[in-house]
């Protein structure tokens, strides 16, 4: 115990996110199939919230409807596959999972 009081360090950040613009702007460059894809994964929560908010309030059959709905939209084995690098928007080539113009890992 020198008397000294304890200094707090702060972390660096992991990475650069995305604001909200900009995942906006990445929506919007999708193709038509990739985003009808996101569209149902956000559904699929909210199909399942429904569901839940349903079985709380006591309407069973809305509940076990919507709980059913969002349980197969959301578990539906879909990936989204772009090939075009997040940042820089460049086409990628089939399997390359790093942009070669600005170095950012793309999955």
């Amino acid at each position: 115990m020198d008397g000294e009081a304890p200094r707090a360090f702060k972390v660096p950040k992991a990475g650069e996110r995305m604001t909200y613009r900009q995942e906006l702007d990445a929506i919007k460059r999708m193709p038509r199939l990739s985003r009808l894809i996101v569209i149902l994964k956000v559904a699929g929560v909210v199909f399942f919230a429904i569901g839940l908010e349903g079985l709380v309030s006591g309407r069973w059959i809305l509940g076990v409807s919507f709980l059913a709905i969002g349980l197969v939209v959301s578990l539906l084995p879909i990936q989204v596959r772009l090939r075009v690098c997040a940042r820089c928007g460049r086409k990628l080539d089939l399997g390359q999972a790093i942009c070669p113009h600005c170095g950012v890992p793309n999955m």
